[in-house]
């Protein structure tokens, strides 16, 4: 029993631990859609950390829950150029606009930044300039 027991710390000691040895980690061996799930699982963590402020979003469509993470955003404009913010359930034909809009903002410099609640499955097109996401946080009101 006691020379089990030994083998068995000894075996423990010497096999490295997944933890331990992140660096080493072999993603080629993963297939597409484990690869996807990682991704996902690693942006949702990063999001959630205190360290993460905001990211700069260039000109695009975002597809919500895959590309941004689902969630209570505020978008600031970051251009010298007008920026047009476009939220809804799908997108045109062509795969480039909003097809029926939710929400429909320009940010600019006099209107430089909004508030939305992203939800999973919808899209965001992006025009004109990038602009920054960061989580959102209710103010406080002091009582």
């Amino acid at each position: 029993m006691k020379r089990a027991l030994c083998i068995l710390i000894v075996l423990l000691i010497a096999l490295p631990l997944p933890c331990l040895a992140s660096e080493n980690i072999d993603i080629s061996s993963m297939t597409f859609d484990e690869l996807i799930s990682l991704r996902d699982k690693i942006t949702k963590e990063i999001t959630s950390r205190p360290e993460w402020k905001d990211v700069t979003v260039p000109a695009g469509v975002y597809e919500i829950g895959t590309d941004i993470p689902a969630g209570h955003w505020t978008i600031t404009y970051n251009g010298n150029i007008l920026a047009m913010v476009t939220y809804g359930k799908s997108l045109n034909d062509s795969k480039t606009d909003i097809d029926d809009w939710d929400v429909l903002q320009m940010l600019s410099a006099e209107n430089k930044s909004m508030s939305i609640e992203l939800k999973t499955g919808y899209y965001i097109v992006i025009q004109g300039a990038s602009v920054s996401f960061t989580p959102y946080i209710r103010p406080s009101l002091g009582f």
